[in-house]
């Protein structure tokens, strides 16, 4: 879990990737973008965001099997 860092601002390249300015961010890796908690957002790709959402619904998936609501 973070927040605005590589995680969330990846799903939301995923999601909606029309929302997403990394354009907004210093090149300069030195500075540190302020509300980040987190991996560094600059990072970030539509792609890893598909590969996190993927398997977070995994994870739940398998949660429910094991609390016998799936099989």
């Amino acid at each position: 879990m973070d927040h605005a860092g590589r995680n969330e601002t990846s799903l939301m390249m995923h999601w909606r990737p029309r929302s997403v300015d990394l354009g907004q961010l210093s090149p300069d890796r030195t500075v540190r973008p302020v509300g980040v908690g987190g991996q560094d957002p600059r990072d970030a790709t539509a792609e890893y965001g598909r590969e996190c959402l993927e398997q977070s619904v995994e994870l739940v998936r398998q949660m429910f099997v094991k609390a016998g609501l799936l099989t």
